[in-house]
């Protein structure tokens, strides 16, 4: 039996995997929504949520450390068999989780590269390679931009921050020959 540090009257039992109280009774875990488990604790009459990871971890090795964070060694975050747990920086938990990410969508994303077109008030017209080229050419926030272009909270336009003029802002899907397109 690890008992947990500090919810003392909660333990691991390794032969079971599984948290059980002193009164030898199971405490069942129930799934997030993000696909972790998590337990109920109690401590001095104040209920806690606990990711049921991190909690076996610190039964059998005690507190985790500052800035470190456990890490499913296989992956399957159903999976908190203490043999399956181990402790990593953030670091290292993010190429580890990038390193087995499946990227597949990127062949396919081009077909959905469009450019932003930016139409000033006084009638110019500009394209940007990238929401955030654009934002940082004209001076308006990338989000109102974000909201014109998809049609969003009734936004319409954006005013510069840097020359003060009214834009309007939508996505463009061709390129004609002799338009002038900012990449930055």
């Amino acid at each position: 039996m690890n008992y947990h540090p500090i919810y003392s009257n909660y333990y691991y039992d390794n032969e079971l995997n599984c948290i059980k109280n002193n009164r030898k009774n199971i405490i069942k875990p129930c799934a997030h929504k993000n696909g972790y488990y998590f337990i109920n604790v109690c401590l001095n009459g104040k209920i806690k949520h606990y990711s049921i990871h991190r909690f076996i971890y610190e039964c059998v090795h005690g507190i985790i450390p500052p800035k470190m964070e456990i890490d499913h060694i296989d992956d399957n975050r159903a999976n908190n068999n203490i043999s399956n747990l181990q402790l990593l920086t953030h670091q290292q938990n993010c190429k580890k989780s990038a390193k087995n990410r499946d990227y597949s969508f990127v062949k396919n994303n081009h077909k959905n590269k469009h450019l932003v077109e930016c139409i000033c008030d006084d009638g110019t017209k500009r394209y940007y390679n990238s929401l955030s080229c654009c934002s940082k050419n004209i001076g308006v926030n990338t989000g109102i931009i974000k909201y014109c272009c998809d049609g969003k909270n009734n936004v319409k336009s954006g005013i510069s921050k840097i020359d003060g003029k009214k834009y309007k802002f939508s996505y463009f899907f061709k390129i004609k020959p002799n338009m002038i397109v900012i990449y930055k």
